[in-house]
């Protein structure tokens, strides 16, 4: 064990940077940016054709539409970013992603030359009978369009996935070229209806990108995901896990989208519609565009989400972005930097330029209202909780509805009553996101049962209802721990020796060589450290919890669930450079009352008595040397119990600390597939790393294992129980 122990004591990986927040976000909002350029263009060419007023509406409702049906497939790049970690997933993604492929082109369809037309244009959307017939020429055109997106998003997640965001860039580049190129050759030459015009140059820029997007990704998908690429050993993703992850996000899209429709629809029914939808488009253009650095974060949030002190860097990251873009927002629609752009670079006329300028500054909070919303949509779709996204979506929904239908009701001018409306909506939107995002943060401080970040335990500093105990211990020098802990420890921390406190007396060939306390002992141990039920203890060492996962358990043994090992210990710690202090320290004592869960220990009899029952697994948490009996350094019998298998403990973590969830399920997966959680035993050398499996088991959202304390060390002192040497049998 202590040579395992010690291949263990690595160093933290540093805290995640603004700098490296940015390089990640920078292509992702460049290529937003650059899509945001591209609407704007398109409706410039289109004001410089015959009936510009006319053409410019009826392509907005086209847009309108052609966006809504192609909600499904929005969020299948934060979908494919965060899913696609193996070939096994990327291939689930893979057909999933076909299948919406076809759906969306079947709804595109029935939409152009059906009369679904009639219901939802004529009917319900009620626009100006100038307009109908160029729409309807409009939808058909656009038929490509959602298939094409469906597929490059795909792609996309993966390339930002495994860091490959400049290719997102690059692909929005090669898009810009189609639908420019396009829209200037057929604006120019004459052959062409407004409507015609924009829908092919959309069409086309969005196929020479999905076209790139699958061409640059053929090296990362042949790298990760190909037949020979090594493969991360995570749990199946199934389809229909897929469907009840994305179904939330495909919601909010749908939804989302619908409020495109429904403004054109309160629009054709304001005073002077055709005016006001024709404003409309020019308007949402300048604000895409401040809202495109925003819409960049989802992406990065569920990237990133999982490096060193992520949430407080990339919420700071958030909050400083949509200031700048605000700042940048204010200099362009309060100067005369707003008649350039509306008037020179898009064309318009002065009244529709009048109309854009004057909801641009009603929109001017629409940047960080979007910030916010895509930092806790990325954060909760991180942590697979993506109902709530959708529930945002929903109130915003109805807060657009309620403004739209009052300023409808009083005839309020149009532009004016649209931007009202989505300011208020996008606000209540990022306001039910971030009730749901601070809910599950009270959640898990209610609480901590596994594991605890520095950064986390450091923002409870001086809180007398936590205890914070040092496990720091070595098996060469058994005073080591006490030494460092007198030296330097966590401002607070008290001490427990491995050999003194968290163990009991040692007898001779009956006991382990660290068998478990008398319960009495321990527990006025536990009192005099200050712990009684309603104290949340934080337990750590030097060594990813090697040592400290033995109190860990201790404690749950005895009915206390609110403890946690400190996730990268000291050496986190200390590189995240917070405050230490030398010498020793205590608390006030408490009464601790214990509640024996006696089903989380298996004495030698229960595992004797389960070897040849199938429903349990025996698991040895040691190194493969010791338990194939290549070596015994420590015990003088070598080899393992017979049946067991080999899992070392060293397998929990990294360089970092513990392994994601997801990992962790991975690596557990093949003994979870026949058993549960609670019929798997583990024991190591003396009880006290077995543990550390039991942990992982549990932060994996696994369930509770158990494990036999006496482990080999007691296992061996009776001569009648079963050896084994070399590998178990297949």
């Amino acid at each position: 064990m202590a040579q395992n122990v010690e291949a263990l004591n690595t160093t933290p990986a540093p805290s995640l940077s603004q700098r490296r927040i940015f390089l990640y976000w920078l292509p992702l909002a460049a290529s937003w940016l650059l899509m945001a350029s591209e609407m704007p263009y398109v409706n410039a060419m289109l004001a410089r054709i015959s009936e510009a007023e006319r053409m410019i509406a009826a392509f907005g409702v086209v847009a309108a539409i052609s966006i809504t049906i192609e909600s499904p497939v929005i969020n299948l790049l934060s979908t494919s970013t965060a899913k696609a970690r193996n070939r096994q997933h990327y291939l689930v993604l893979r057909r999933f992603t076909i299948h919406l492929m076809i759906l969306t082109t079947i709804v595109h369809i029935l939409m152009g030359f059906t009369p679904l037309f009639d219901l939802v244009i004529v009917q319900l959307m009620r626009v100006p009978e100038t307009l109908i017939e160029p729409i309807r020429l409009g939808l058909q055109l656009m038929i490509p369009w959602s298939a094409a997106i469906a597929w490059r998003r795909f792609i996309q997640g993966i390339l930002i996935r495994y860091g490959k965001t400049r290719y997102v860039g690059q692909g929005t580049i090669v898009r810009l070229v189609g639908s420019v190129g396009v829209a200037t050759l057929a604006a120019f030459s004459g052959l062409f209806s407004g409507v015609e015009v924009g829908t092919l140059a959309l069409s086309v820029g969005v196929i020479f990108e999905a076209v790139y997007a699958h061409w640059v990704s053929r090296a990362t998908l042949k790298e990760h995901f190909g037949p020979q690429a090594e493969q991360r050993d995570l749990p199946d993703l199934s389809y229909n896990g897929l469907v009840r992850f994305h179904t939330p996000l495909a919601a909010t899209s749908t939804l989302f989208l619908f409020t495109y429709p429904l403004i054109g629809a309160a629009l054709a029914r304001s005073p002077n519609p055709e005016i006001n939808l024709a404003a409309w488009p020019v308007l949402n253009g300048l604000l895409f565009y401040s809202r495109a650095p925003g819409m960049a974060l989802p992406e990065v949030v569920i990237a990133l989400h999982e490096e060193k002190d992520s949430r407080n860097a990339l919420w700071t990251f958030s909050l400083r972005m949509s200031l700048v873009v605000i700042g940048l927002l204010l200099l362009v629609v309060f100067t005369p930097l707003s008649d350039f752009y509306f008037k020179d670079m898009i064309g318009v006329n002065d009244t529709l330029a009048g109309l854009a300028k004057t909801g641009a500054q009603l929109g001017i909070l629409l940047p960080i209202f979007m910030a916010w919303m895509s930092y806790y949509r990325g954060t909760l779709t991180a942590k697979g909780n993506t109902l709530p996204v959708t529930l945002g979506m929903i109130v915003d929904l109805i807060v657009l509805i309620t403004v739209l239908t009052i300023g409808v009701s009083i005839q309020m001018p149009g532009i004016t009553m649209a931007v009202l409306a989505v300011t208020l909506s996008m606000g209540a939107d990022a306001l039910t996101l971030f009730i749901s995002n601070r809910r599950l943060l009270q959640r898990c401080k209610m609480k901590f049962e596994t594991l605890i970040s520095v950064n986390e335990l450091q923002t409870q500093s001086g809180n007398k209802e936590w205890v914070i105990v040092d496990c720091r211990f070595s098996l060469d020098d058994t005073e080591y721990g006490r030494k460092a802990y007198l030296q330097a420890h966590i401002p607070g921390a008290v001490y427990a020796h491995l050999d003194e406190d968290l163990s009991g007396q040692i007898i001779p060939g009956k006991t382990s060589r660290h068998p478990l306390p008398s319960i009495d002992e321990f527990v006025d141990k536990l009192s005099n450290w200050g712990i009684d039920e309603n104290v949340q203890v934080v337990v750590y060492d030097d060594l990813s919890g090697a040592y400290a996962a033995r109190l860990w358990w201790m404690l749950r043994w005895l009915g206390h669930n609110a403890v946690a090992v400190l996730d990268g210990g000291w050496a986190a710690w200390q590189a995240a450079k917070f405050d230490t202090v030398s010498g020793e320290e205590g608390n006030q004592p408490r009464t601790f009352s214990p509640s024996l869960q006696d089903e989380l220990a298996a004495d030698a009899d229960k595992v004797l008595g389960v070897l040849l029952d199938p429903n349990y697994v025996v698991v040895d948490s040691r190194g493969p040397e010791r338990y194939r009996g290549d070596e015994e350094p420590i015990d003088p019998v070598a080899g393992h119990i017979p049946g067991a298998v080999n899992l070392p403990y060293a397998g929990n973590v990294n360089e970092t600390g513990f392994k994601t969830p997801d990992e962790l399920r991975g690596r557990f997966a093949s003994l979870l597939e026949k058993h549960a959680a609670e019929n798997l035993i583990f024991y190591c050398g003396s009880g006290v790393t077995a543990a550390h499996n039991a942990l992982a088991v549990l932060h994996a959202g696994l369930g509770e294992a158990k494990i036999y304390p006496g482990s080999w060390s007691e296992w061996i002192t009776d001569d009648s129980r079963p050896i084994k040497t070399g590998e178990e049998d297949a």
